[in-house]
């Protein structure tokens, strides 16, 4: 690879100045080409240092290109994601009727406007646990309920009919549909 041949280099550059040195040493006629000898090591061993700086700075920028690509892409993808959710929003907030989605446990995750438009509550009412059930007539309650607890465990579709309580304090008979939607994973 790359950085064995740079070593390898770098080694024998070094082994080749110390056996200049000591020919030099045993013989001071050769100084002169020992001179020229050692000073085409240096450069040969400062290109070496060099070219190995230059590949893994442009090795570290190439990684950086790449991760701030896959970051671009990754923000785009949520972004995307953001807006469909939001048109979701306000496609089941501008239906006219009651549109109401919940996890595989049953809490519900989402009521849409009309639904807090017809029962009159607000979302802190209805947010913890089954607090959308309490808009049921208390002699519904239970039936819907478990209808529903049934239906989502079996992830199976459900319809049932249940009074549902109205803003202004009446029941009103409400039908209520349902069909899940499974994610992949």
């Amino acid at each position: 690879s790359q950085r064995r041949a740079t070593g390898l280099l770098l080694v024998a550059s070094l082994a080749a100045t110390f056996a200049v040195w000591r020919l030099v040493a045993l013989d001071a006629s050769l100084a002169p080409f020992a001179v020229l000898l050692a000073g085409a090591l240096a450069s040969l061993l400062i290109a070496a240092l060099t070219w190995t700086v230059n590949r893994r700075q442009m090795e570290a920028k190439e990684a950086t290109e790449r991760a701030a690509a896959a970051l671009a892409g990754r923000r785009r993808a949520e972004n995307a994601l953001r807006e469909c959710e939001a048109r979701l929003r306000r496609i089941t907030d501008d239906t006219p009727v009651m549109v109401w989605m919940s996890e595989a446990d049953g809490r519900c995750t989402f009521l849409s406007k009309s639904w807090y438009a017809f029962t009159g509550r607000t979302p802190a009412e209805t947010s913890v646990g089954f607090g959308w059930a309490d808009a049921i007539h208390p002699d519904d309650r239970e039936q819907a309920k478990s209808t529903f607890l049934a239906a989502n465990a079996k992830q199976a579709p459900f319809r049932q009919e249940y009074r549902l309580l109205r803003y202004d304090g009446t029941y009103r008979w409400a039908l209520d549909t349902a069909a899940p939607n499974i994610a992949a994973d």
